[in-house]
């Protein structure tokens, strides 16, 4: 398809959708939970979906399912879809891992294991992988992706060292499958459970001081007076202790997920370009306002505005 140049200034991107996505978060955080509440074709190489009710989904239980997948998808017409989930990647690069060791050869030879030749097996497998991927994103869809995290000791510039919650995938060269993942994905969240001041607070500018947000829904508050718990939530913001991106600045720093996995796509969607956020904080806040229902379905996403 050729392109088009433009004879106008283009505007900014204001729609989440135009942003592939990855959710990086340790196992059994709840990745699979904000999956599930997209509505979108999810791919499942982990089959771990099935636990979840009234899905479109489909189980990928080898590397020719996954290309396989890709091709149905393009076979359809456009818009069949609502989006596409990837859950998670890494269990896929282990389905690619596993074929690559079955299908290539290697100067002549078979190898079991990428350890027998990391020279020439892993930039292998990594450009089978990303290309993998990047077709996906070729399909015209909204993606949206999962991975586990390892924790990996990073040194700065003066010699410090500390731990890092990085995506768990293989290299740390430029054209490795670890550096190669992050630039397919415009926006990068790392998910993790953290104390959250409850009920949602907000700054009052004429008081200076934090009070009740009354735009909250107060019946997915638990207790009024209990100042803080902990809640799953999403961090936006560059971090040293994570790897997070959010290239299109349209999120907050800081996204709370609720209880129920139905609302945490919603929940994104609404907090998308609203800049409100939340502090993490065991700090007692003002009750003074009173709560009310308002019926905005995500107690979580009005929170402190920074």
């Amino acid at each position: 398809m050729a392109i088009t140049l433009p004879t106008a200034p283009v505007p900014a991107v204001q729609d989440l959708t135009a942003n592939n996505m990855l959710f990086c978060a340790d196992y059994g955080m709840g990745k699979s939970g904000l999956m599930a509440s997209t509505g979108y074709l999810l791919a499942d190489p982990e089959d771990k979906l099935r636990a979840y009710p009234d899905l479109m989904r489909v189980t990928l239980t080898n590397w020719d399912d996954h290309k396989d997948f890709v091709k149905k998808v393009a076979a359809q017409p456009a818009n069949t879809f609502q989006g596409i989930g990837l859950d998670s990647l890494n269990i896929s690069y282990d389905h690619c891992l596993t074929w690559v060791m079955k299908n290539i050869t290697f100067q002549g030879t078979k190898l079991t294991h990428p350890s027998e030749n990391p020279q020439l097996c892993y930039p292998r497998i990594t450009h089978e992988f990303i290309t993998w991927l990047r077709d996906v994103t070729y399909l015209g869809y909204h993606v949206v992706a999962t991975c586990h995290v390892n924790i990996a000791e990073i040194t700065d510039r003066r010699g410090n060292k500390y731990n890092r919650w990085v995506p768990a995938f293989t290299g740390g060269s430029p054209t490795s499958t670890y550096a190669s993942i992050p630039k397919i994905f415009s926006i990068i969240g790392f998910m993790t459970l953290e104390a959250v001041e409850r009920p949602s607070t907000r700054y009052d500018v004429k008081a200076k001081k934090n009070v009740v947000d009354v735009r909250a829904d107060a019946s997915r508050i638990p207790d009024p007076k209990e100042a803080a718990r902990d809640s799953l939530v999403i961090h936006f913001d560059s971090s040293p202790n994570w790897l997070s991106n959010n290239k299109e600045g349209g999120f907050p720093d800081i996204v709370v997920l609720t209880d129920n996995y139905h609302d945490d796509w919603p929940l994104l969607k609404k907090a998308w370009g609203t800049g409100l956020t939340h502090e993490l904080s065991s700090e007692p806040v003002e009750t003074d306002n009173i709560l009310n229902n308002t019926g905005v379905s995500a107690a979580a996403l009005a929170g402190v505005s920074k």
